[in-house]
């Protein structure tokens, strides 16, 4: 089997605080809300971002470039690349060639 190669601590750095960076912050964002530093339209808007960026990763890249589950309109296709590419992981084929070197490698030692 063919190893793949460990993250680089700079992807490592850049995925934790940008994909998984804003989760824990969210309380203490709406606490400065409630007290009237900024708008609740800007929590809304990071949230509707946030999940239309996760539904462009896992049904995007994941479900329709990498395993090729379903079949999709022009349209479609560019909406779901352009929030994929929205969420910060990178390209959908660079994406792609990834996550199917995992499942080469899933439960092994390349994972």
């Amino acid at each position: 089997t063919q190893k793949t190669a460990p993250l680089k601590t700079r992807e490592r750095a850049f995925l934790l605080l940008f994909v998984v960076g804003p989760l824990p912050i969210l309380p203490f964002v709406a606490w400065l809300a409630a007290k009237g530093y900024f708008s609740w339209w800007y929590i809304w808007l990071m949230i509707i971002m946030y999940l239309f960026c996760a539904h462009g990763i896992t049904v995007g890249y994941h479900r329709y470039v990498t395993h090729q589950s379903f079949t999709a309109t022009i349209v479609l296709k560019i909406w779901l690349l352009m929030w994929g590419c929205m969420g910060l992981e990178g390209g959908p084929v660079d994406w792609a060639s990834k996550h199917i070197k995992h499942h080469r490698n899933s439960d092994g030692d390349g994972d």
